[in-house]
């Protein structure tokens, strides 16, 4: 019996020894960082939490984040980015991995990461509706939208595409590339569809084409979700754990009377990402997505986005009520958003500096400078410096607006908790959930959104879970179902 208890014990050890020793190394490494935090901190004598003894994470989500820093380092992303800057872009198409810069290497392996859990919840989304719908399955592909270049000035957001001279907001035209994923029963125009694959999956890919080709069921009955993915405006895809909560809703709807197997219409937004296309290329991309839903489709829309793409969609949605009154926007669900460049003021930003493996804060620093076009990397004194001088935060959108002094509007389309709409007072506004996570440092900034929401009239679901970035979505089970229930009653009342 002694025996079988000491191997248990030394088992234990000897994994746990390691994730000590990283534990310990990786203290060391941060606290010069961390201290010059400290002039910044809410409360300077409070300690930052360490990755092992974070009081608000589960174990395997520590354990997970070790796992996740060893293959996808993001803190590390400015090395990838500085091996890149002297290689050309390479054009749209397939091209080998060989030909790929450094920066796009690394989105080549986020990506995958993201697709396999894209794979495994379509495959259980497509299982269900073979089981619920007799001789239906699963249809994925990209469909397009148009882009409109000038939508920013058509919406009355700018008077002009320049900022003082300093900054250039001429965009370009073309398309908006979409994910769509949604039962075959919904999509008529089968010519443009082909089979791939079959066996398990029984999925069938779109053929790229233009969202009117594929003749969507747009009655009022079948909700679209609208998707924007997260990655800190710089990486990312549409395939990422979107589909997860598709399946989830269509599965799982609030009323137990209701049949399994909902119908949905999963939008997800390949909008264009920076260094390579700053703010506010996203933004254009998001609209122009939003304007063409709007006027063109009858269906029901739920706008919805995780961390960077959070912030695109609060942005989609606050300009989309302003626009559209009285639309046909029922919902907008923010996860972990990212919705302020100024993170240095967050208090979860500075408890979560040490142990944060899934959203590093030299990453958030490193995604907000290239979307800003800011020359500083990583460096938190410099982005501060250069923030704050930043030409978005000390101009207004046009010559006549600066002898007014009215402040800048760009401002809105950055930090969307600035000016929220006064349309949330509305009796028939959007219903609003914002989740936040205990372990994540952006947790203030989906708490800043809710005392916003609140303080100008409109009602908003507040839902905490407990864990990482992202992670607590998946792991706090609890959470998870109530925030599942609550968004599954506004779509399907």
């Amino acid at each position: 019996m002694q025996g079988i208890v000491a191997t248990i014990v030394y088992t234990a050890a000897s994994l746990l020894a390691p994730l000590v020793l990283m534990n310990i190394y990786h203290g060391r490494k941060t606290q010069q960082q961390v201290t010059a935090y400290d002039d910044t901190m809410p409360n300077p004598n409070q300690k930052p939490y360490r990755k092992l003894t974070h009081p608000h994470k589960y174990i395997l989500d520590i354990l997970l984040g070790f796992i996740f820093e060893r293959f996808i380092p993001l803190g590390k992303i400015g090395d990838y980015y500085s091996d890149s800057k002297d290689i050309p872009q390479k054009s749209k198409g397939r091209t080998q991995e060989s030909e790929l810069n450094s920066l796009e290497k690394f989105r080549v392996k986020i990506e995958r990461f993201e697709y396999a859990i894209h794979v495994f919840f379509c495959f259980l989304w497509n299982w269900s509706l073979m089981f619920n719908q007799s001789g239906d399955n699963l249809i994925v592909g990209m469909a397009t939208v148009p882009r409109n270049p000038n939508i920013l000035k058509e919406w009355g957001i700018v008077q002009d595409h320049n900022l003082n001279g300093k900054m250039s907001f001429q965009d370009e035209g073309g398309d908006v590339e979409i994910e769509v994923t949604c039962p075959s029963s919904l999509v008529k125009g089968l010519t443009q569809l082909r089979t791939n694959g079959g066996g398990l999956f029984c999925r069938k890919l779109i053929r790229c084409c233009s969202l009117d080709e594929l003749k969507l069921d747009l009655s009022p009955s079948v909700p679209i979700l609208l998707w924007m993915h997260g990655g800190g405006f710089t990486v990312g895809s549409t395939r990422d754990f979107s589909s997860k909560l598709a399946y989830e809703l269509c599965n799982n709807p609030c009323d137990e009377k209701k049949q399994k197997g909902q119908p949905i219409i999963l939008l997800s937004i390949n909008y264009r990402c920076a260094p390579e296309k700053p703010f506010p290329a996203s933004v254009i991309d998001c609209l122009s997505v939003a304007e063409f839903l709007m006027e063109k489709l009858n269906s029901p829309i739920h706008i919805a986005g995780f961390s960077a793409g959070g912030n695109l969609a609060s942005v989609t949605a606050f300009e989309s009520m302003r626009r559209y009154p009285v639309g046909k926007l029922k919902s907008l669900v923010a996860i972990d958003p990212a919705l302020s460049p100024m993170i240095y003021n967050l208090k979860s930003y500075q408890m979560n500096v040490l142990s944060s493996s899934f959203c590093p804060p030299s990453f958030l620093i490193w995604s907000w400078a290239k979307y800003l076009q800011l020359a500083s990397d990583c460096d938190i004194s410099k982005y501060r410096e250069e923030l704050e001088k930043s030409c978005i935060f000390t101009a207004s959108s046009s010559s006549s607006d600066k002898a007014e002094g009215t402040p800048n509007p760009l401002v809105r389309l950055l930090c969307p908790y600035s000016s929220v709409p006064k349309e949330l007072r509305l009796s028939h506004a959007p219903r609003i959930i914002v989740k936040t996570s205990s372990g994540c440092p952006l947790e203030d900034d989906g708490l800043h959104l809710i005392q916003q929401i609140k303080e100008a009239g409109g009602s908003v679901v507040a839902l905490r879970g407990k864990g990482s970035h992202g992670i607590a979505t998946v792991l706090d089970i609890k959470s998870s179902n109530e925030f599942i229930s609550q968004w599954a009653s506004i779509i399907w009342p």
